[in-house]
C-alpha cells in the first residue's frame, strides 16, 4: 500500500459536506458489524498508486481534530478489513472510529483522530498483503505392481478431505488432483502400497483405513506388525493419524478388536510411564477364565487385548500393571501334567484270501463272513473258495506285524503280508497293510479245464500287489479288493480283532 499524504489545508464547509455525503453512500461497518462470506465483486481498474486523502473534520476536541482518509486495498477484501479495523481500533477515550467499505472499488473510508489514524494506517498495511494462493494441480502416476483399484481406494480414503484420487479407466494409472503438498504425500503413499503381491485383486484381501484418536499411530503400527507379521500390510500416516491396513476379512476383525482396546488416552499415568507389552503364552490357552484373571489384574485405566490365533496377550498400562499381568500369566502359563499313559492295546490282524475259478478242492469261505459273501454275490463275484487265511498278533508299542504263507491255488503261490496297526482309546483301529502274492512255476500239469493260466516255466509273476490304509472299528470286516487274475477273481478281506 502506497500512501500519498496531502497537506492539510483549510477547506470550505461545503467541500467537507460533499465528501461526507459521498462517504455516507458507502456501507458503514461498526465493531459489531455483520459477517459476510461473499467474494468481492470484480474490481474496477485502479491507478498504480493508492491515494489517501486527509480532510480536517470540524473538531470536537480542538487539540485532536478528526481526519478522513480513503484507502484503496490491493490484496485484502475491503469488507473483511473494515470489520477487523472497527473491532480492533478505538479512540483513546473509547469512542469508536468510523470505518466504511466500498466493495466496488475495494476501498476503505476511515474517520479518526490523527494519533488513531496512524494506528489504523499501520494495521491496514499489515492486512493488505498478498495471500498465498492454494494451487490445485493434477498429476497422473502409474501403478507398476499392485492392483490399481486397491491402491486408489486406500489413497483416496487417506486424503478424501484434501483432494481427489481415482483410477484411469482401462489403465493401471491413477489421477491425483489437489494441492502440491497433498499430491506429494499421496504419491509417497501410493508407492508404499505399490508392491508386488501386496495389493491382490481377489476379494479375500481388502484395504481399510483406521482412524487413531488417542494412541500414537506409529506405536500401534509396530505392535500390529509384531502380532500379525506376514498376515497384513500396515502403513502409518502420522499427519492424518491413520493406519492403512491390507489383509483378509478375518484379520481385519482381529485388528479392529486389538485397536479397540489399545487406542485409548493415557490419563491414568501421571508420570507418563504408560507403555504396551506383548506376552506370548506357550502352554496355557486364552480361555474366558484366563482373560477374566487378566482383567482383575488391570486398573480401570489400563487396557488389554488378546489374539487367540497366535495365543498373545497385548497389555497397555503403567509399569506396575504390566509387571502384575506378566507375573500372573507366568503363573498360569504352565505345561499341563502328562496324561496317564496306558499300555498299548494288544490287537490281532486277520487276512482272508478268496479265489473263484479254482480247479483244486478248496474249503468254503468261513461261516462268519457269510454277509460279506452275499454282498459280493450281489455284484457278480460268485463261486468264491478259501485260498488262504492268516491271523497274527501284533508286537511292540508300534503294533507291527509280518506274515508269510502258501495259499492253495492251482499253482504254487507265496503270500507276504506286512503292516502296522494301532488304536487310541475309544477310537477305531488304524491299519497300514501291504499284501503281495507271487505265483511260482507249476510242479505238475494243470488239471484239464483250469481257469487259472500259469506262467511260463522257469519264471514267477506277481498276482497280487496291494498297499492301503484302513480305519475301522474292531471286528469289522473290510473288503480290500476284488480283482481279476486271468479268468479268475481274487478277493482280499481284512479284520482287526482284540488281542489275546
Amino acid at each position: 500500500m502506497i500512501t500519498n499524504d496531502r497537506s492539510r489545508s483549510p477547506r470550505s464547509w461545503k467541500h467537507v459536506v460533499l465528501i461526507l455525503t459521498a462517504a455516507s453512500t458507502l456501507f458503514a461497518v461498526s465493531a459489531a458489524g455483520q459477517n459476510t462470506d461473499k467474494p468481492p465483486q470484480p474490481r474496477r481498474a485502479v491507478p498504480p498508486m493508492q491515494v489517501t486523502t486527509d480532510i480536517p473534520v470540524p473538531p470536537h476536541d480542538p487539540a485532536n481534530p478528526r481526519l478522513i482518509k480513503v484507502f484503496q486495498l490491493q490484496h485484502a477484501r475491503a469488507m473483511e478489513a473494515a470489520q477487523t479495523i472497527a473491532a480492533a481500533v478505538a479512540e483513546p477515550d473509547g469512542t469508536r472510529i468510523t470505518c466504511a467499505a466500498d466493495p466496488q472499488t475495494n476501498s476503505l473510508v476511515i474517520s479518526a483522530t490523527e494519533p488513531t489514524m496512524k494506528k489504523v494506517t499501520e494495521l491496514i498495511a499489515s492486512l493488505d498483503t498478498a495471500r498465498p494462493e492454494t494451487q490445485i494441480r493434477t498429476q497422473i502416476i502409474r501403478v507398476e505392481h499392485g492392483n490399481v483399484s486397491g491402491v486408489a481406494r486406500a489413497v483416496s480414503e487417506a486424503f478424501r478431505r484434501e483432494g481427489t484420487i481415482a483410477p484411469v479407466p482401462g489403465t493401471n494409472q491413477l489421477i491425483i488432483k489437489g494441492p502440491p503438498d497433498m499430491i506429494k504425500q499421496a504419491i509417497d503413499l501410493a508407492s508404499q502400497l505399490d508392491i508386488a503381491g501386496e495389493t491382490p485383486s481377489d476379494e479375500s484381501s481388502s484395504i481399510r483405513i483406521y482412524d487413531i484418536r488417542h494412541a500414537n499411530v506409529v506405536t500401534l503400527r509396530d505392535i500390529l506388525a509384531n502380532i500379525f507379521c506376514d498376515a497384513a500390510t500396515i502403513q502409518a500416516e502420522q499427519d492424518t493419524h491413520k493406519l492403512i491396513v491390507q489383509t483378509n476379512a478375518n484379520t481385519h476383525e482381529r485388528i479392529a478388536s486389538v485397536l479397540g482396546e489399545l487406542d485409548r488416552t493415557d490419563e491414568g499415568a501421571a508420570d507418563g510411564s504408560v507403555r504396551t507389552q506383548i506376552v506370548t503364552l506357550r502352554h496355557a490357552r486364552l480361555t474366558d477364565e484366563l482373560q477374566q484373571a487378566v482383567e482383575l489384574a488391570m486398573s480401570d485405566d489400563g487396557a488389554f487385548a488378546v489374539d487367540a490365533s497366535r495365543n498373545l496377550v497385548i497389555v497397555r498400562g503403567t509399569e506396575a500393571e504390566i509387571r502384575n499381568v506378566e507375573a500372573l500369566l507366568e503363573t498360569l502359563d504352565q505345561p499341563s501334567p502328562p496324561a496317564a499313559t496306558t499300555p498299548p492295546t494288544a490287537l490281532r490282524v486277520r487276512v482272508i484270501w478268496l479265489m473263484s475259478g479254482l480247479q483244486r478242492e478248496a474249503p468254503a469261505p468261513p461261516a462268519d463272513i457269510a454277509e460279506v459273501i452275499e454282498e459280493l454275490e450281489r455284484i457278480g463275484v460268485t463261486d468264491l473258495r478259501l485260498a488262504a487265511q492268516a491271523v497274527v498278533q501284533t508286537a511292540g508299542d508300534r503294533g507291527e506285524f509280518k506274515i508269510g504263507c502258501a495259499p492253495m491255488l492251482d499253482n504254487p503261490c507265496e503270500l507276504r503280508i506286512v503292516g502296522q496297526v494301532r488304536q487310541e482309546a475309544d477310537q477305531p483301529a488304524h491299519l497300514d497293510i501291504s499284501i503281495r502274492g507271487i505265483e511260482q512255476v507249476p510242479a505238475e500239469p494243470l488239471p484239464p479245464g483250469s481257469a487259472y493260466k500259469p506262467a511260463r516255466s522257469g519264471i514267477t509273476r506277481s498276482i497280487c500287489d496291494l498297499e492301503t490304509t484302513v480305519v475301522a472299528p474292531l471286528n469289522h470286516k473290510v473288503v480290500l479288493c476284488a480283482s481279476p487274475i486271468d479268468t479268475a477273481t481274487s478277493v482280499l478281506i481284512v479284520q482287526v480283532l482284540p488281542g489275546t
